[in-house]
């Protein structure tokens, strides 16, 4: 049985990283690197659970609150009837504007 693994060099001044097609049975055992020709091991990585834990994949910043709290009013309108609609998205484009106000601060 083959399987796709991630491989990273393990000489510090290298660190390559690459993916490989590799037996089953030889996915645990050391690599040689394709750039250094140093030792490369495979590594564990989880993208799924870092997806699901940051704002559309990218690392939080000061201003994931504010667009986590208008994601929410998002999922609240799309359930309103269009008369209940207007305080919502007030409060939605308060919340936009002031997460690019604080993304603004950021150097």
């Amino acid at each position: 049985m083959w399987e796709s693994i991630d491989i990273r060099c393990t000489v510090p001044e290298c660190g390559y990283f690459w993916s490989d097609l590799v037996k089953r049975e030889d996915r645990d055992k050391e690599f040689p690197c394709q750039d250094c020709g140093g030792t490369a091991q495979r590594i564990i990585g989880a993208p799924l659970v870092l997806q699901a834990s940051y704002h559309m994949g990218h690392k939080r910043g000061g201003d994931y609150y504010l667009l986590k709290e208008a994601s929410k009013l998002k999922r609240k309108e799309a359930n309103l009837g269009t008369k209940d609609r207007g305080d919502i998205q007030s409060a939605i484009k308060e919340l936009r504007r002031a997460a690019s106000n604080e993304k603004s601060k950021t150097p």
